[in-house]
């Protein structure tokens, strides 16, 4: 974000506020959403399981937001 864009969105009030939420590999109800959501967008669904493996490993860092 440039100085720019900071000093317009305190002109205008404007504030924002984003939660990151780690994406847990244990648990089912997140490995399901990830999975449909994938599905959804019609790509790298078969990931899953490797993704799964790699955020165990601290080598992927999924996040809801």
């Amino acid at each position: 974000m440039t100085e720019d864009t900071v000093q317009c969105a305190q002109k205008r009030n404007v504030t924002a506020k984003v939660v990151l939420i780690p994406w847990d590999p244990e648990n089912a109800e997140h490995v399901a959403r990830l999975f449909s959501q994938r599905v959804a967008c019609g790509w790298n669904s078969d990931m899953i399981e490797k993704w799964r493996v790699m955020q165990r490993e601290g080598k992927k860092a999924i996040h809801w937001i």
